[in-house]
């Protein structure tokens, strides 16, 4: 799935767990909230991407449709799954 025009309103990365360092946009597009989730992701040179990269930029994003139950929850939410940073375009 691919969707446009995302705006990071807000992150949080994952601090401990076979997890470590993903992160969890919370964004929003004509009105309607919508989470995306990455992997660990690493510039071209090895780097560590981080959060901050992405709060309060608009961006692109294709993935996979993914559904989050976090522990003890009743109720998850369904994200947008990224795997690389190849499939985040960033608006200037």
């Amino acid at each position: 799935v691919s969707m446009k025009n995302l705006y990071v309103k807000n992150a949080y990365t994952t601090q401990k767990g076979d997890s470590k360092g993903a992160i969890s946009l919370y964004c929003t597009v004509n009105g309607v909230e919508i989470q995306v989730r990455t992997i660990v992701l690493r510039d071209a040179e090895g780097n560590l991407i981080t959060q901050d990269q992405f709060i309060g930029k608009t961006i692109d994003v294709k993935g996979t449709i993914d559904y989050y139950l976090p522990e003890g929850a009743t109720t998850g939410t369904y994200q947008i799954q990224v795997f690389s940073i190849d499939d985040v375009t960033f608006h200037d």
